[in-house]
């Protein structure tokens, strides 16, 4: 049965329950010989282990399989896989971790395969997955990168290497690589997803979540992996809200569009902007308005540059990373702790503004990136300070959602004309709204996921 599959046709969802998990897991593993010497999206490729947990779980049978059982799946490196060091994309860790990320333990109790760990940035500084040794690509064209920092789980699921990947974001990780890599990317509510062991992912502002191809992936995956342990110092308040506004087959939403980044000086591509505007129209809204959002940058940046200085604390060899963000400990070191405990205040006050705003509007619609995506090498050899300034279209939209906490998830809705690549808006919801951005999301792509823009 197994061999008559097309494992390159199948999203998540497809592969969950197959009577040949060693067959799916041979393709993965297949693609990846074939594909990451010139895409670089892997850091350690778990081939023999993969291969020995896919013989087991084909001896199941089916009344003991698990709710992934069978789906390969890719994580990125700021998770503990034991047997390998957690890099945080850096080569300063050489002991491997003594415990399992909740995450990786959650995925493999239900049936899920474990393929390897893909590339970030350093300590995930960057909306592009390049350090001074490697740059990761855009499976989509080459030339460019996969965007960051879960850049190497983006890149891994459109390659068709795994069908679905762990990412995480702290300003828009998981968003920026989906949107130019063509993928679903959901930063789900803070805490919805514990990052156990460690207490926090870049203190407030860090989730974890995966990268898919369908809508309907993010719900098989969000099923197994939303939960909290007693150790996150910051779960999830409430659970996931169900939906009750009837997205299709008639939607009809409050939509409050932004097409100006909060961030000064920052322009924002045609395409982005008309796509905004098609996808407002699309949800059929009782009102479309455009709004401005809370300036969070004062905020946001301080805690950025203490969350990786918090980061490298983690790590053996600090000596070994590079430059760039040496710079950025430097920085990080210098925000006082009650100044860390101040903005995290403060961010309390922004999600308080935010919430004002869905009291109006049931989504908020904005571009995911401002301009298009960056080319392959965007900041290397280049100071810490020239690579934010450069870095700052690319999280226009999207640091803000991390500093109040709520969901938001990149959607693809076709590609661009002048460039061939894809072109994705950002849609955010009230808390715990997850599951109303995903059925959004499933209605907008399937109308528009065709279309050519510009």
């Amino acid at each position: 049965m197994g061999a008559a599959l097309n494992w390159a046709a199948m999203d998540a969802t497809d592969w969950v329950g197959t009577d040949d998990v060693a067959g799916g897991v041979e393709h993965c593993l297949a693609v990846i010989v074939e594909k990451d010497k010139q895409i670089n999206a892997f850091e350690h490729v778990f081939a023999e282990s993969a291969r020995k947990r896919a013989a087991k779980l084909d001896k199941l049978s089916p009344k003991d399989r698990g709710p992934l059982h069978g789906l390969p799946v890719a994580i990125k490196a700021e998770n503990n896989v034991l047997g390998v060091p957690t890099s945080f994309g850096t080569h300063a860790n050489i002991t491997p971790p003594a415990v399992e990320s909740a995450v990786v333990r959650r995925l493999r109790e239900a049936g899920a395969v474990i393929i390897g760990t893909t590339r970030m940035p350093e300590c995930g500084a960057w909306p592009v997955t390049e350090t001074d040794r490697v740059i990761s690509r855009n499976p989509l064209n080459t030339d460019f990168s996969p965007g960051g920092s879960s850049g190497g789980s983006a890149a891994a699921v459109a390659a068709g290497m795994v069908p679905v990947a762990i990412g995480g974001d702290g300003g828009g990780s998981i968003r920026i690589p989906a949107a130019v890599c063509g993928l679903f990317g959901l930063k789900p509510q803070l805490g919805r997803i514990s990052v156990a062991p460690y207490p926090h992912l870049w203190h407030n502002l860090g989730v974890v979540g995966p990268l898919t191809k369908s809508a309907r992936d993010l719900r098989l995956l969000y099923r197994v992996l939303a939960g909290n342990e007693p150790t996150d110092q910051y779960p999830a308040a409430a659970p996931m809200a169900e939906n009750m506004l009837c997205v299709a087959p008639a939607p009809r939403l409050r939509i409050g569009t932004v097409m100006k980044a909060s961030f000064p000086g920052i322009a924002v591509d045609k395409v982005h902007r008309d796509a905004v505007a098609k996808v407002a129209s699309l949800l059929d809204g009782e009102v479309v308005a455009e709004v401005d959002l809370p300036k969070v940058t004062g905020t946001f940046i301080p805690l950025y540059y203490a969350s990786i200085a918090g980061e490298v604390e983690y790590m053996e060899h600090p000596e070994d990373l590079d430059s760039k963000t040496k710079q950025l400990v430097a920085f990080g070191n210098a925000v006082p702790k009650p100044v860390v405990s101040l903005l995290k205040k403060r961010s309390i006050q922004h999600a308080a503004t935010v919430n004002d705003l869905f009291a109006r509007f049931d989504l908020l619609i904005t571009p995911v990136i401002a301009p298009r995506p960056a080319p392959a090498g965007f900041l290397n050899g280049i100071s810490a300070v020239k690579a934010q300034l450069k870095s700052a279209p690319y999280a226009a939209f999207t640091a803000l959602f991390n500093v109040t906490g709520h969901p938001a998830m990149s959607v693809p809705v076709g590609y661009s004309a002048a460039d061939g690549l894809p072109v994705a808006v950002q849609l955010a919801a009230a808390e715990h709204q997850e599951n109303l951005l995903i059925d959004a999301a499933e209605y907008i792509h399937d109308k528009l996921k065709d279309r050519t823009w510009g």
